[in-house]
């Protein structure tokens, strides 16, 4: 397949302009010790209880100890390649699950994610997701 050379030179150009250029501000802590399905976090000071923590290797865990020097972290993923020294993330957004029509049925992790590899989940519009802490209707 033939490439226009002066188009793809064009569109790239393009797409070098609108991308967003400058520092951005990021929350990294590191993995003090392992134990139980817990990671000891330091050095991550604004987290929030239920926050959702990315692993440098791409693992999810939630923040559910808020220690003044120390956050205890319950992996969302196998921890197996966590160790101690490696970074972690916060990214500012709570622990939620999605709900929509498309995932009854299903079963998913606390991320959204399908654990139903038979059963795919047909995409579904991003709407806001509702924290997993939140009354039900009703209450």
């Amino acid at each position: 397949m033939p490439v226009d050379t002066p188009d793809w030179f064009a569109s790239a150009q393009c797409a070098v302009r609108r991308a967003a250029l400058g520092p951005r501000p990021e929350h990294r802590g590191r993995v003090k010790g392992i134990g139980d399905g817990v990671a000891m976090i330091s050095g991550l000071r604004d987290v929030r209880l239920d926050e959702v923590l990315r692993f440098e290797r791409g693992q999810f865990g939630f923040a559910r100890v808020l220690d003044p020097d120390l956050i205890g972290c319950m992996f969302i993923d196998a921890a197996t390649r966590v160790e101690a020294g490696d970074a972690v993330f916060g990214t500012g957004e709570v622990v939620s699950v999605p709900v929509r029509d498309a995932l009854l049925g299903r079963i998913v992790d606390p991320l959204g994610r399908n654990q139903t590899p038979s059963a795919p989940v047909r995409s579904y519009p991003s709407h806001p997701r509702p924290a997993c802490r939140c009354k039900a209707t009703g209450q």
